[in-house]
């Protein structure tokens, strides 16, 4: 009878025990998947998010979302791929309300119907935040840490720059809506997507990340959706503030403490 009561206590205490177990963690995280087969548009959205190569692809969904939103809450999932190339994301946003009037390389693209990328490589000094509105147009910034050495490393990061036109041009992407500016806003269930490729030479130029770095690769990031404070006060009226890792109560994305884990694994043996 004793050994009987000893087995069901081990069964008992056993899920308790895996919950803090070295590799919990990681349930919390994004694998990232080596692109055995490459991404192929077809023009057909839909079916792309579904296809073969997507599908070798984990679904991050970006549903924490800050108090300071609107009800305004659109579905918002994103996928990651790599491979010796560079690194690329789609996102699916299944949306009420779109809009895009920044329509200039490097605007104020948060402002507008925005998906977003942030991320730190184990190599840098700093993060780099890539920033999309629904019409196409991006905002590339790099985010290093003070030279005062009195402010606190690595809670703030609080000299962004812009990496080189030649090197923000290396940047591909493509997009499900029409090109910016999307205005008047589209106030209909309306689904949209997302591509972005950052090619490693883009990435290499402003961090010291190689394709061979990428495999077993162990990064920090979030991913975000967005609709900022703009200045028209119908678009503001649906701002939200949405990601992937909760930012806890201060409205700001740039808190690369609260980034959560990206793992790249392991090239497959061909």
């Amino acid at each position: 009878m004793r050994n009987l009561f000893c087995i069901l206590m081990i069964l008992c205490l056993a899920p308790a025990c895996a919950s803090v177990s070295p590799h919990a963690a990681k349930a919390d995280g994004y694998v990232v998947h080596y692109a055995r087969v490459k991404p192929e548009f077809g023009g057909d959205w839909a079916a792309y998010w579904d296809s073969p190569a997507w599908r070798q692809a984990n679904t991050a969904s970006i549903d924490e979302w800050s108090t300071h939103s609107s009800s305004t809450r659109p579905r918002a999932r994103v996928k990651v791929l790599y491979d010796e190339a560079g690194i690329r994301l789609l996102w699916k946003v299944e949306d009420t309300y779109v809009v895009a009037t920044h329509a200039r390389l490097q605007g104020m693209v948060s402002r507008d119907s925005c998906v977003e990328f942030f991320v730190e490589p184990d190599k840098a000094l700093g993060y780099t935040s890539f920033e999309i509105n629904a019409g196409g147009t991006y905002l590339w910034k790099v985010h290093r840490p003070a030279d005062d050495v009195r402010i606190k490393y690595p809670p703030t990061y609080n000299k962004p720059e812009a990496p080189t036109t030649a090197t923000l041009m290396l940047l591909q992407v493509r997009h499900s809506m029409p090109a910016s500016p999307i205005y008047p806003p589209i106030e209909r269930p309306t689904t949209w997507y997302v591509e972005l490729f950052i090619p490693i030479e883009a990435l290499g130029a402003v961090f010291p990340v190689t394709a061979a770095d990428l495999p077993g690769a162990h990064w920090r990031c979030n991913f975000f959706k967005v609709i900022g404070s703009a200045e028209d006060l119908t678009i503001r009226a649906h701002k939200h503030y949405g990601s992937w890792k909760p930012i806890g109560i201060q409205l700001n994305f740039h808190q690369p403490a609260k980034f959560g884990d990206l793992d790249f694994d392991k090239k497959p043996a061909m």
